[in-house]
């Protein structure tokens, strides 16, 4: 111990002027951050992530001609004295940045001091830690940067959105991506410090890091997002009777059949549809995806699909339409004979609504569920006002929020809903926006309200009562109660 705290003082006097610099810049954050347009975020990582460096490198791993090895330092005293560094000098001024931000910006301190504790461990273990087994296995900064921009570049590219269907997981559920992600990732660095610490075996450590680097952006990339979905459901409510929740094909919509892409293409409607939902009960489907088979063995398979938090459906006919193009020629062989129709879909049930009635205000902010607060942002002007801009402590809220217009419509409000059972992500803002504008779409009208200054908004938030899978097998024939039209 004597030995650890005898390193720590040396690398406090050497670093004096990094340390400063990473106060001095989360003390901006912490005073100014969404206040104003400068990325004080920004600034205050890279200094983090320098001083992280600088820390390692006093005492370098890699080589064997390194003046610190002749002293007597025991590896598990530096070790310890390297962590407790960028914990009491990294992480703990990060910590209180952030806290400032939720005292400034009146968020009740006590009701998220656990997530704001939850937040500290994980950029400790997900962003310090990789950080610094990564400079243990580098020589000096030159290579540090190297090494970093070339990871940066695979994590930024190699899991992009959007590039390949199943890589566009419903919102809710990107926190289950992150996880695959972010885990193998924590697990190798805090292995390859050790190992780094103890044995110096550099070229052991790089190999297997970078495998498991590549194992984790493969995991990412490759899972499908059905397989999130049925991992959600391990966290589900459960407060609710899901027996009486089926899901049929309507008989007397039947499956549409529109020709469509000229001769090539027949596009297949089934207005699948919810039975035995209560007037209180919204339902969103999360994700639903469709295959047919035909009688001569043959498969096909439509894209996995997901509409986000869209505004839930009711237990209308058609309400879960789903659209499969097949191709002309094996809708030609099909027609005549059975085919088999097989769906998976993922709910979420959301409860009996609350009602809150807010006045808009540019100066005030109306707190809501779960820590939800709205207000006017007079920084962005829509249509000659500016629109509602609601913030929420360290992610999306978990419930479903929707407006209420005085003439009774009802309409998408909050779209930024997380799933997730932490309480905060891995980030430093640790406040979720998002921005509403005075209008949504009804039956392909669109309904406005008012968010002028002054002015009532009642919404309505449901809190989720389970996460559902529904797998649905029937037969039918196309030639039989199909309807046919031309585009």
């Amino acid at each position: 111990m004597e030995q650890t705290i005898h390193i720590l003082k040396k690398d406090i006097r050497y670093l004096r002027l990094e340390i400063g610099m990473v106060l001095v810049l989360a003390s901006c954050f912490g005073l100014m951050h969404n206040t104003t347009i400068y990325p004080w975020w920004v600034l205050l990582a890279i200094a983090a992530v320098y001083l992280i460096v600088r820390l390692v490198h006093a005492e370098p791993i890699p080589g064997d001609n390194q003046f610190w090895i002749t002293r007597p330092y025991e590896w598990r005293s530096l070790l310890v004295a390297k962590l407790l560094f960028v914990f009491l000098f990294v992480n703990l001024p990060v910590f209180a940045a952030q806290f400032a931000v939720f005292v400034r910006d009146g968020f009740p301190v006590g009701a998220n001091l656990g997530g704001l504790a939850w937040g500290l461990l994980l950029m400790f273990v997900g962003v310090a830690l990789p950080v610094a087994a990564l400079a243990s296995m580098t020589t000096g900064l030159t290579q540090f940067l190297l090494y970093g921009i070339l990871l940066f570049a695979m994590v930024g590219n190699f899991v992009p959105s959007g590039v390949r269907p199943e890589l566009d997981w419903p919102r809710q559920v990107l926190w289950i991506r992150l996880l695959i992600l972010s885990v193998p990732i924590m697990l190798v660095s805090g292995c390859a410090v050790v190992a780094q610490y103890r044995k110096r075996n550099t070229f052991v450590s790089r190999t297997v890091t970078a495998g498991a680097i590549a194992f984790a952006l493969l995991a990412s990339w490759s899972v499908p997002a059905a397989w999130a979905m049925d991992f959600q459901r391990l966290f589900s409510p459960n407060r609710y009777d899901s027996s009486r929740f089926n899901v049929t094909l309507d008989p007397e919509f039947g499956p549409r059949i529109t020709t469509t892409f000229g001769a090539d293409q027949v596009r297949l409607d089934f207005p699948f549809g919810i039975t035995d939902l209560t007037d209180d009960e919204i339902v969103v489907a999360d994700l639903h995806s469709l295959t047919l088979s035909g009688s001569d063995g043959q498969v096909w398979e439509a894209e996995s699909i997901y509409r986000g938090n869209q505004w839930p459906f009711s237990n209308s006919p058609g309400a879960l339409r789903q659209s499969v193009p097949l191709p002309r020629d094996i809708f030609d062989r099909w027609r005549d004979d059975p085919v088999t129709i097989r769906a998976t879909f993922y709910f979420t049930v959301f409860g009996e609504p609350e009602t809150e009635t807010v006045t808009i205000s540019l100066t005030d902010r109306e707190l809501l569920p779960q820590g939800l607060e709205c207000g006017l942002d007079d920084r962005t002007i829509w249509l000659g006002q500016p629109p509602l801009r609601c913030r929420s402590p360290f992610r999306g809220p978990g419930l479903f929020a929707t407006v209420l217009t005085d003439g009774g419509e009802e309409g998408p409000f909050i779209t930024g809903v997380s799933y997730s059972p932490f309480p905060s992500t891995l980030d430093l803002n640790q406040i979720s926006w998002q921005s509403r504008f005075p209008d949504f779409m009804v039956g392909g009208e669109r309904v406005a309200y008012d968010l002028s200054e002054g002015a009532n908004l009642t919404m309505v938030f449901r809190e989720p009562l389970a996460h559902l899978r529904r797998d649905v097998e029937l037969t039918v024939d196309l030639d039989d109660f199909a309807r046919e039209s031309q585009p």
